[in-house]
């Protein structure tokens, strides 16, 4: 069973205060510091529209995320997907003098796959897990862009 250092460290101590030993001359071992906390990492996401504008997004993958990748590609999915299913809620009420600028706005989702290869079950979960968690994140995001947007 393994023991954390400060497990290990309380139970010297307690054993050699119960020995009646603690004179001074015991060291005990030094308690491990916890690690830094990983800083969440940005990258740069580019999509386009049919209308051929490109919209420049900063994704935050989260310190922690175990698939930086499959992250960034269930962010575009999910970007791209709630962008187009907001807008052609958008669209429906719109008059039809204003179809050509919702048609134009509607995002284009690249044909792109993660690698696939031989993965262990945990590479599996974790890529899939990732991927959802980036899809999440880009829902509320893309939400969020388009009550902005100047449509």
């Amino acid at each position: 069973m393994n023991k954390s250092p400060l497990q290990i460290a309380t139970a010297i101590a307690t054993l050699a205060l119960l020995g009646g030993c603690v004179n001074g001359s015991l060291q005990l071992p030094p308690v491990a510091q916890a690690p830094a906390p990983e800083a969440s990492a940005t990258q740069k996401l580019s999509v386009s529209s049919a209308g051929g504008q490109t919209r420049t997004l900063a994704v935050v993958v989260p310190a922690g995320t175990c698939n930086a990748a499959a992250y960034v590609a269930g962010y575009r999915e999910g970007y791209i997907y709630e962008w187009n299913v907001e807008l052609n809620s958008k669209a429906a009420t719109a008059p039809a003098s204003a179809q050509g600028k919702y048609a134009a706005a509607r995002l284009m989702a690249p044909q792109e796959q993660l690698p696939t290869g031989t993965m262990t079950i945990q590479q599996s979960m974790c890529a899939a897990q990732a991927r959802i968690a980036g899809q999440t994140a880009a829902h509320i995001q893309a939400h969020n862009d388009l009550i902005t947007a100047a449509l």
